[in-house]
């Protein structure tokens, strides 16, 4: 036996067990694989992307989840995500540029068993913040006395760390091909960052300047609407 032949020879064993395990006679249609049929019961995976937001961002990042159907309409996941959002607000007059990665466990609820169905899911989970925003300058002046006593303020938020997040998720799955679906979904989503408040004070007195920085430990919380548009299977 030369090499040529040796080497077809271990090439066929390898390709002919996968071939056996991966796929089923089916008297009508030849060979299929039993994992695109579809099955009340088994692992499921739903993948969508951030289409636009109720805040004018677009195209705001994915997430994808991995789990178990319990039955046609129940489910069980988890999964992991990438986000940014520009322009979020952290207070009623702050806003800052997130980067986020969301892990979360999810609920999902698939109505009705149809190939056109309502579906509801719910995720809850922890959202790392990937980079460190900051908030715009707020300045301010308190006037003691005109022109002799006041105080120039400044002061700007820098975020360090994410937080818990809850969101909910409501929307319609069209089946088109085997266990393969298309879902369209709005998103609500809500959440907190955390990081430092940094305060400057330029306290004047006459021709005398006195300057002090305090740094306090603050927290925000923001949401956001989210359009998303994904497959699973």
């Amino acid at each position: 036996m030369n090499y040529n032949m040796l080497k077809s020879l271990v090439i066929l064993l390898l390709i002919l067990p996968c071939n056996v395990i991966g796929q089923t006679p089916d008297p009508g249609e030849g060979n299929v694989n039993p994992w695109w049929t579809e099955k009340p019961t088994g692992l499921y995976n739903n993948t969508s992307f951030g289409v636009v937001t109720f805040r004018g961002n677009f195209l705001t990042g994915m997430q994808t989840t991995f789990g178990y159907k319990l039955n046609p309409h129940i489910a069980f996941g988890g999964g992991i995500g990438l986000e940014r959002y520009t322009g979020m607000p952290t207070y009623d007059t702050l806003t800052a540029n997130l980067s986020l990665l969301p892990i979360y466990g999810e609920v999902r609820w698939t109505i009705l068993e149809k190939q056109i169905s309502p579906v509801i899911a719910v995720d809850g989970g922890y959202k790392v913040l990937l980079n460190i925003p900051s908030s715009q300058l707020q300045t301010w002046t308190t006037t003691i006395f005109p022109g002799f006593a006041w105080t120039d303020y400044s002061a700007y938020d820098t975020y360090t760390q994410g937080g818990f997040f809850i969101a909910a998720e409501a929307g319609v799955k069209a089946d088109i091909w085997k266990r393969l679906n298309l879902c369209l979904s709005v998103n609500y989503s809500f959440w907190s960052i955390a990081g430092d408040h940094h305060v400057w004070a330029e306290e004047h007195v006459g021709v005398t300047t006195n300057e002090t920085h305090d740094v306090t430990h603050t927290m925000a919380y923001t949401d956001q609407w989210t359009v998303r548009l994904g497959f699973g299977f």
